[in-house]
């Protein structure tokens, strides 16, 4: 009897790893996370006069495989962060002054790799308007 109640355990155990294991792989997933610092020029655009942490900046993102988008707003200290994307290559940009374009703006945009259960650092710098 006793021997018949371990083997049970035994089986029980076994069963219960095993799904978990399972469950896991199924729900990997990943991470892109950064920060935004903002370099303030001068009126004639030749110097920067202050750096700081860029508020409310516009994160965006698109996964390449899916072409599903979403986007995100920097903390009060500057930093963005997507959660729960699925493994595959995705696209993230920002928006930055640009003097010597038609809107006053360009994208700095970046092209990475988020692998399952993994996390992406990616940081930007932009300029503001003066």
């Amino acid at each position: 009897m006793m021997k018949n109640i371990i083997i049970l355990l035994i089986l029980t155990i076994g069963l219960v790893s095993c799904c978990k294991e399972e469950n896991e792989i199924v729900n990997e997933t990943g991470i892109i996370k950064g920060h935004i610092e903002a370099y303030a020029l001068n009126g004639s655009l030749t110097d920067t006069i202050a750096i700081y942490p860029s508020i409310d900046q516009e994160v965006f993102i698109t996964n390449d495989n899916t072409l599903s988008q979403n986007i995100v707003k920097t903390d009060y200290l500057g930093n963005y962060r997507f959660d729960s994307l699925e493994q595959g290559v995705y696209t993230v940009y920002v928006y930055s002054f640009d003097p010597t374009s038609i809107d006053g703006k360009k994208a700095i945009i970046e092209t990475v790799f988020v692998s399952s259960n993994g996390e992406t650092t990616l940081d930007f710098n932009v300029l503001t308007q003066p």
